[in-house]
């Protein structure tokens, strides 16, 4: 498979949470790279299959989380471990400033 990406990815390896749209319940994750468009995310536990949304909540150098609304774009692995290709859909100007400052830190 061709790499379709359109902004280059860092690698990392970071505690996320990723919860579905509108809910409480929080699912601890492993961000395994990231970049200004989307993430690779390794969760256990969520149930969450390709074109279904979920909220990826990024934690931010201030100590607050930065959350975004991301689109599943694949899902590798088997349940209940699987590696989430996640592309961001909507993050609000002040979580865009402040996501911009993370990824700038990691380059």
């Amino acid at each position: 498979m061709a790499d379709q990406r359109r902004q280059p990815r860092i690698s990392l390896s970071a505690p996320v949470k990723l919860s579905e749209p509108g809910s409480r319940w929080l699912l601890a994750g492993t961000a395994l790279n990231i970049s200004w468009g989307g993430a690779s995310v390794r969760c256990k536990g969520l149930l969450a299959e390709a074109g279904q949304q979920v909220c990826v909540h990024l934690p931010s150098p201030d100590g607050s989380s930065i959350s975004i609304l991301a689109t599943i774009l694949r899902v590798e692995g088997d349940l209940p471990d699987c590696l989430y290709a996640l592309r961001y859909e909507s993050l609000d100007p002040e979580d865009e400033r402040r996501l911009q400052q993370v990824l700038m830190t990691l380059m």
